[in-house]
């Protein structure tokens, strides 16, 4: 699949001047650069599509309970089998350290 930029670049070539529409990155119609860029490269139909489907969060932890909520969460989610960077591992290993 051809990126956004290299889409944008081969129809300004074609066209041999400035765009204004450019197609869907999802359904492959011409919709304003305007909307694109303000949508998410999705004209407003698929974005109103994509606001209408179910999203999945991940466990971040309820930061009532305690301050160690997050590193907490982030720990059951190493446990359970996610891949973390190395980053998130050394940062929720040192928050628990520490509290």
């Amino acid at each position: 699949m051809k990126s956004f930029k290299e889409v944008r670049e081969e129809l300004q070539q074609q066209s041999g001047s400035g765009l204004t529409d450019l197609p869907c990155r999802w359904c492959g119609k011409l919709a304003s650069v305007g909307s694109l860029n303000a949508y998410g490269a999705r004209c407003f139909r698929c974005y109103e599509s994509f606001c209408g489907e179910q999203q999945s969060y991940t466990d971040t932890g309820n930061k009532n309970d305690s301050p160690t909520a997050w590193a907490e969460a982030l720990k059951r989610r190493e446990e359970n089998g996610e891949h973390l960077s190395t980053v998130k591992q050394a940062m929720w290993r040192a928050a628990l350290r520490h509290s």
